[in-house]
């Protein structure tokens, strides 16, 4: 072949030879139907119609697998963000600790979809704890129970009743009369050894919003 050393040596020429190709627009939209959703329509889909960050929805569109098992929990009745956030803490996190990514597609997911979804389903409604969630996590995997079941037979529903709470705060108020007095002195960051304790008190099961607001209430009086 000759060498090439300067721009005209580089033209092209058309060559009559060459016959006109023509595509059935129809074959066009039945080829175009056959391919799943690309990453980057979908992360703009998850926006539009989850109305997750553009953060969230490119960690979840990275892969499809993920991208699938999010909408397989949205479609088992979880709030989008509560999913999204279940998927990129817990979900990964044991995916990337276990190596279970190492395939091309994740083949064994920690939980079904359909489990995550209602562990983020009885957060939000405040039958459990998030706390108590994750510890359900192990006791699901590989098995075919539902988070419901395993809160009912273990009696892991979460404690709201006010008095009881109530009860609890004031017991350990007045068994850590120091730490009581710190907080009263200014020292904010007690207060979590304090709602600790009354979370140990109740065996993890108090509402920790309600422990919260209780213990503040009870130590400005």
């Amino acid at each position: 072949m000759r060498s090439k050393q300067y721009a005209h040596d580089y033209r092209y020429f058309p060559d009559p030879d060459l016959l006109q190709l023509v595509v059935d627009p129809a074959w066009v939209d039945e080829i175009r139907a056959t391919l799943p959703e690309l990453p980057g329509p979908r992360r703009e889909r998850f926006v539009r119609e989850y109305t997750l960050s553009t953060y969230d929805a490119d960690v979840l569109t990275l892969r499809k697998d993920v991208a699938d098992y999010f909408e397989a929990g949205v479609a088992a009745g979880a709030a989008p963000k509560e999913m999204a956030n279940w998927v990129m803490t817990e979900l990964l996190r044991i995916v990337r600790e276990e190596k279970l990514d190492r395939a091309l597609v994740i083949q064994e997911w920690p939980l079904t979809a359909a489990q995550l979804a209602r562990l983020a389903c009885l957060v939000q409604a405040g039958t459990i704890n998030r706390n108590t969630a994750k510890s359900l996590i192990p006791r699901l995997r590989g098995t075919s129970r539902t988070p419901d079941e395993l809160v009912a037979a273990e009696g892991l529903a979460q404690v709201s009743d006010r008095g009881a709470i109530e009860r609890a705060v004031a017991d350990v108020v007045a068994r850590h009369p120091a730490q009581a007095a710190e907080f009263r002195a200014g020292k904010d960051r007690v207060v979590g050894f304090l709602v600790g304790q009354v979370m140990k008190a109740t065996g993890g099961k108090a509402n920790p919003q309600l422990v919260q607001e209780l213990l503040r209430a009870a130590l400005a009086g």
